[in-house]
């Protein structure tokens, strides 16, 4: 079901068996597919759609780590992995778990107050410099 453009996106994820995001072009995080694999949501998108969310290549297939990546080129493989998910509820399930597990290990507030405490050592190591 194509909707345009919705005010409350977030009811709509939370009413949808499956995320598509066919991006064509990678322009940072996907506020979509983030909001989709937080709440378990098994998402299908191009490898531009994965940018900046750590999705291992050898996943792309096993929906492991809450995606199935297809090429947009690719029309058949694309739509095939809807269908997947749609109709494999053991696939469904792991794609799930795996966003959620994908979210916590990547994204978690303990995760990105590291990355930050990080970065800002690694700047305070360059002006000492």
């Amino acid at each position: 079901l194509f909707r345009g453009y919705v005010q409350n996106l977030s009811e709509v994820i939370d009413s949808a068996i499956v995320l598509i995001s066919p991006r064509l072009a990678g322009l940072g995080l996907s506020t979509k597919v983030m909001l989709g694999l937080e709440r378990g949501l098994p998402t299908v998108t191009t490898p531009h759609g994965t940018t900046g969310y750590e999705i291992a290549t050898e996943s792309h297939e096993s929906g492991e780590q809450g995606v199935l990546v297809a090429s947009h080129t690719d029309v058949h493989a694309f739509s095939n992995a809807v269908t997947r998910l749609i109709q494999d509820s053991r696939l469904w399930d792991t794609t799930s778990k795996g966003a959620i597990s994908h979210v916590a290990q990547h994204f978690s507030p303990s995760r990105l107050e590291e990355d930050v405490s990080t970065l800002l050592r690694a700047a305070v190591e360059h002006r000492n410099d």
